[in-house]
């Protein structure tokens, strides 16, 4: 009667367990790696939702229902409006600030011009960088024609009484990248 034998693996069944295993693993690798690429592209297209789709969506609804711009720069602006038709305006303080962040006051106006109450201040992004990479968020133009097109105002002081759309870009930093959307808005009220 012979006893079990003591001799382990042989060689080759030790290749064949090692290769078995490198597949394993492998394929486990590409398979974590395919799972980080999708969160990063997920967490950049939440970035744009959030810090330059919201903003865009919201100022675009603001500014086309405007009856009177205010103190308009480069990276801000007054809009006073009626949004919600109830007879009481607000003013809109629309700022991209060199701290990074894209806000809008919004004030209770009364008859005669002059801010009420705070009503709401919001901070739509930590992460805007239109003034760092010297994007303006307001670009200002006149009425097209069918003889001309629209031409961009540069002197602000005109903007009040000429400009008949604006352009609005947003730019966020997020990852080392720039991301950045611009919509055209009619002004409807002029």
């Amino acid at each position: 009667m012979r006893l079990s034998d003591d001799r382990g693996l042989s060689l080759a069944e030790f290749v064949v367990a090692i290769s078995l295993l490198v597949i394993v693993l492998g394929i486990s690798y590409g398979a974590l790696q395919a799972v980080y690429k999708g969160a990063e592209v997920a967490e950049r297209q939440a970035t744009f939702a959030r810090d330059i789709g919201i903003p865009l969506g919201y100022l675009e609804k603001v500014i086309s229902q405007h009856t009177v711009i205010e103190n308009p720069t480069a990276y801000s602006a007054s809009f006073i409006t009626d949004m919600n038709n109830d007879n009481v305006r607000e003013r809109h303080i629309v700022s991209a600030g060199a701290d990074g962040r894209l806000r809008d006051q919004v004030w209770l106006v009364n008859s005669s011009g002059a801010n009420t109450s705070l009503f709401a201040n919001y901070t739509w992004s930590h992460t805007n960088a239109n003034q760092a990479r010297a994007v303006p968020l307001f670009r200002y133009l006149t009425a097209e024609t069918s003889a001309t097109a629209a031409a961009e105002i540069t002197n602000m002081a005109n903007v009040p009484g000429s400009a008949r759309n604006v352009i609005i870009t947003v730019v966020s930093q997020h990852g080392g990248q720039s991301l950045r959307d611009s919509r055209r808005v009619l002004l409807r009220n002029r």
